[in-house]
């Protein structure tokens, strides 16, 4: 979390520890503001601070391919894109410190639609007596594919997908809701698919 990663590097030593001319790269998602104070933060030190919250799991980081939306200078990120190279395919610099955490928020706020539409399609498909693991198998073959689909087959049910990832996704949706009103941003379309997720105090809020 974002109080985590603050009591880490400013509270913890990390930051005071690390030698002048070092880079830290956060990879935890949360705020553009949380890593854009790190980094204010890091200055008087000579440290360099690189926002670069990934998509994908342990079994990615294992075969090395993570996606990292990536926020800091440009000469930073390319230096450390043979570090990158070790557990991502797909690095892309976004722009300056905290451009990584807006993507990766983009991104969560699309995978917690795509979680709770792919969790209203298997419920529509039980009253017809459609098997939902068969019907969410073809359908990532499909115009309507999405990854949560292909989660709810990894994991044998829709409810499976909800106890794996629920309180991730509740954390992210809040987060971008909070960030956007705090931006004076309207989430739209998002703000409808995504209320049961901000406002669920079930699978998806579960500690």
């Amino acid at each position: 979390s974002d109080q985590q990663a603050r009591e880490v590097v400013l509270e913890g030593g990390l930051l005071t520890a690390m030698a002048p001319g070092s880079t830290l790269v956060i990879h935890t998602t949360g705020s553009p503001v949380t890593a854009r104070d790190i980094a204010r933060m890091a200055q008087p030190y000579q440290v360099n601070v690189v926002d670069a919250p990934g998509s994908g799991g342990p079994a990615q980081v294992a075969d090395g391919t993570l996606t990292l939306f990536v926020g800091g200078d440009e000469p930073t990120v390319d230096r450390l894109r043979s570090l990158f190279a070790c557990y991502a395919t797909t690095v892309v610099r976004f722009g300056p410190v905290g451009a990584g955490q807006a993507v990766k928020l983009i991104n969560n706020l699309l995978f917690a639609a795509h979680v709770q539409l792919a969790i209203e399609a298997a419920r529509l498909a039980e009253p017809f007596g459609i098997d939902v693991l068969a019907m969410a198998d073809t359908l990532r073959t499909a115009s309507g594919a999405s990854a949560p689909l292909g989660m709810i087959v990894n994991l044998g049910s829709a409810e499976g997908l909800l106890q794996a990832g629920g309180p991730f996704i509740h954390k992210d949706a809040l987060l971008a809701q909070q960030l956007a009103a705090e931006a004076g941003i309207s989430l739209g379309s998002f703000a409808r698919v995504i209320q049961d997720v901000v406002d669920s105090t079930g699978p998806y809020s579960r500690p």
